[in-house]
């Protein structure tokens, strides 16, 4: 299934991100599903006029199309300017969305998009969102620095396999694998 194909499927059949799924259920899900960003801008605003359109039907609201139309451009627009809300995966939006509607954000004043961009401030701001947020940025700390590590592994065996390698200091008292190790962790990513 293509980006597109995944963006225009009924919302009702993705999975539910909200405070009680599990950090490892909302990590699969949102390494299943792509970025908000990558997905073509009609797509977008079509698949957040669906959305709208939904939550209308959830809170038995009329809906006239062209004025979802026109939210769904807007709320679009709102959150390609935002950098952290344009990353977000389509579960997590419907989540945003559907924990906004049904208060765990505080009072809203109607379906619009003002009021769903706010849904999708608090649902960034959240504790379960910036916990998901931590946890992947110590994951690809955690990748970079064995990586790194097994670059400076390789070339310190290199460098003895040449006779070029001469430890000196606190070096030779270290094996490969602790020098290595040591040397990436002061130069990976924060």
């Amino acid at each position: 299934m293509n980006s597109i194909q995944i963006w225009q499927m009924n919302s009702d059949s993705l999975p539910s991100v909200d405070t009680t799924t599990s950090l490892m259920q909302i990590r699969t899900d949102t390494e299943r599903f792509p970025h908000f960003a990558t997905v073509p801008q009609t797509a977008r605003i079509k698949w957040l006029a669906t959305e709208i359109l939904r939550l209308h039907r959830l809170k038995h609201i009329d809906s006239d199309a062209k004025e979802v139309m026109i939210d769904a451009g807007a709320l679009e627009r709102m959150m390609m300017m935002h950098p952290v809300i344009s990353d977000l995966t389509q579960p997590e939006i419907v989540s945003a969305f559907r924990n906004g509607l049904f208060g765990l954000y505080g009072e809203y004043y109607g379906i619009n998009s003002v009021s769903m961009y706010n849904f999708l401030l608090s649902f960034i701001n959240s504790d379960l969102k910036m916990e998901v947020s931590r946890q992947k940025r110590e994951e690809k700390k955690r990748a970079e620095t064995e990586q790194m590590t097994r670059k400076i592994r390789a070339e310190i065996e290199e460098a003895k396999r040449n006779g070029t390698y001469t430890p000196s200091g606190n070096w030779g008292e270290k094996t490969v694998d602790d020098i290595a190790k040591s040397i990436a962790a002061k130069f990976s990513v924060k």
